[in-house]
């Protein structure tokens, strides 16, 4: 409400950001670009949440233990805390690597389990959601490493763009989840209201528990082109901090 009542603009450059601006930031920041790419990979995360009600209603046939699967959401997002230690011993690179590695286990081994046990399924998407849980500080932190990346190389903090493109994949990926998610229903031959298939019923069981797995591996190829580590940081800081840039772009 009081932004419809004052119109407050901050002073210098800050207040002067442009579209084309945000455009070069991401163009210069190498690493920034690759990890959006990471986050972006979300939304095959985000296809298969969008499919849970179909599979908890027709594959096990009680579509109330969404609300479960919510629960247990909330509850894994204590994981987080575990990354800050994991951080301080090892690379953030090589934790991400092996949390993908491990994702892609526990999907197959949902995979191989099949459907057919209730307290199973819940198990294969707690331990799935636990291990995807701890993934998202690394993504921000990440993230947050390559704003002096961009600052080193165009003489500008651009700390708001930097994270805004976090912010705009997010929204995008779950945009597209939203869209091809109905797209994939009807490729999978789905009914509304009716019976499904075994085959129907299949697809979207692999959808729930194997499709994700190929967006990790997209973010296991990413990562190996990610090369900006934690020394290089400590470095561009340090040379920051005594007033030296390599000012390759303007911005």
């Amino acid at each position: 409400m009081k932004s419809c009542i004052y119109k407050v603009r901050p002073e210098g450059d800050a207040a002067k950001v442009t579209l084309l601006q945000t455009f070069k930031v991401v163009k210069t920041n190498k690493p920034l670009f690759i990890i959006l790419g990471i986050f972006s990979m979300n939304v095959f995360g985000n296809i298969a949440n969008n499919l849970y009600l179909y599979f908890f209603t027709y594959n096990m046939g009680n579509g109330s233990l969404v609300a479960a699967v919510g629960t247990i959401t909330i509850c894994c997002s204590i994981a987080c805390l575990v990354t800050p230690f994991l951080t301080a011993r090892f690379r953030k690179r090589d934790i991400f690597i092996v949390l993908c590695v491990l994702e892609i286990a526990a999907r197959i081994g949902f995979y191989m389990s099949g459907y057919d046990s209730v307290t199973e399924v819940i198990i294969w998407l707690s331990v799935v959601n636990i291990i995807f849980m701890m993934t998202n500080p690394l993504v921000s932190a990440m993230i947050a490493d390559t704003v002096e990346y961009s600052y080193y190389h165009t003489g500008k903090r651009c700390a708001a763009i930097t994270f805004a493109g976090q912010t705009f994949t997010g929204k995008l990926s779950v945009a597209i989840a939203g869209g091809f998610s109905g797209v994939l229903l009807t490729i999978l031959g789905y009914m509304p209201n009716e019976a499904q298939s075994i085959e129907t019923m299949d697809g979207i069981f692999f959808c729930i528990a194997l499709l994700p797995a190929l967006g990790t591996v997209v973010r296991i190829i990413l990562l190996k082109m990610y090369t900006f580590n934690e020394e290089q940081h400590a470095e561009l800081v340090e040379k920051i901090n005594r007033g030296e840039f390599n000012i390759t772009a303007k911005i």
